[in-house]
């Protein structure tokens, strides 16, 4: 009993959706739209946490210590940094080291490479570079060495911090409002799905009203009258969900050497999309199936009243 008034339902609701089809046009293409909105922002999303990953993984805090500089004052230092929890790596050069790293650093200036030949003596001192965890770590190192009697800061020559924290900011910033606009255009698209599927079965309702009215005097069920249009709501969001995945993935892919352009090539943007199918698409889905769904159960809901 309960397969053959699932049929009936079924067949109802693909026949309202044919009888209205540039309706039910309308009303896919207004989802599709909503689901594309929303997998921008989405992108946008996953594309500024790596570029902010990629930009924290170059910066880093370098602190050069005088060439006079005992064994015992660097080791000092570098005890102070392998005690804070804000640190995440610790790299040490000598001064040997260091001076190789700036040799090759300024090789294309040969000025600057003659002068250093024709030093004696080594003019650097040990380098000690610091990576933190996060990028507003940095700052609290840099005060915590300011504020630490204990260390001999004597020897320190200086403390550069390659900080890249405005571009971070800015980049911060801009996908920021971006995807605040995003998110506007995304729930106004929703608000208008709302409204083109409340409109929808309303206009559905109204034109079997009638039959509604008799199969409630009848006495059919409200779940029995509510199905088709209940059903109606759920091929219509399957059928944009499916089209916009037919547009977004081609596009995607078409999209994907420029975008790679923004970032190393350790991420892939259609690789991280396929193993987050679920989580990219399934709650997109699931969200605007529920809201459609309960926008049928409201536009029913006045014509259960007999």
């Amino acid at each position: 009993m309960f397969f053959v008034s699932f049929w009936r339902a079924a067949k109802f609701s693909f026949q309202d959706i044919f009888r209205n089809f540039w309706l039910s046009l309308v009303t896919i293409s207004i989802i599709i739209l909503t689901f594309l909105s929303t997998n921008v922002i989405i992108l946008l999303h996953v594309f500024a946490e790596e570029a902010v990953r990629e930009i924290g993984e170059k910066v880093d805090l370098t602190i050069n210590f005088i060439p006079e500089a005992s064994q015992i004052d660097i080791e000092k230092v570098k005890t102070f940094f392998k005690n804070r929890q804000e640190v995440s790596s610790l790299t040490y050069f000598s001064p040997e080291e260091a001076l190789l790293r700036f040799s090759e650093k300024h090789k294309d200036d040969t000025t600057l490479i003659s002068v250093l030949s024709e030093l004696q003596e080594n003019p650097l001192g040990a380098t000690l570079s610091v990576k933190a965890k996060n990028l507003d770590d940095y700052q609290i190192l840099l005060e915590a060495i300011e504020n630490n009697e204990e260390l001999p800061l004597k020897s320190i020559l200086t403390k550069n911090f390659r900080s890249r924290q405005t571009l971070v900011s800015e980049l911060q910033n801009i996908t920021q409002r971006v995807t605040q606009v995003a998110y506007g255009v995304s729930f106004l698209f929703l608000l208008i799905t709302v409204l083109v599927m409340f409109n929808t079965i309303r206009i559905a309702i109204y034109t079997h009203r009638e039959e509604v009215a008799i199969m409630k005097l009848v006495g059919a069920s409200n779940i029995f009258v509510r199905a088709p249009f209940v059903l109606e709501s759920l091929w219509i969001t399957t059928a944009a969900f499916i089209f916009s995945l037919l547009l977004w993935l081609p596009l995607l892919g078409a999209l994907r050497p420029y975008l790679m352009a923004f970032v190393s090539g350790s991420f892939d943007v259609v690789y991280f999309v396929l193993e987050n199918f679920f989580f990219v698409f399934g709650y997109q889905f699931l969200f605007v199936l529920i809201i459609n769904i309960g926008t049928a159960f409201v536009a029913v809901g006045k014509y259960l009243k007999v």
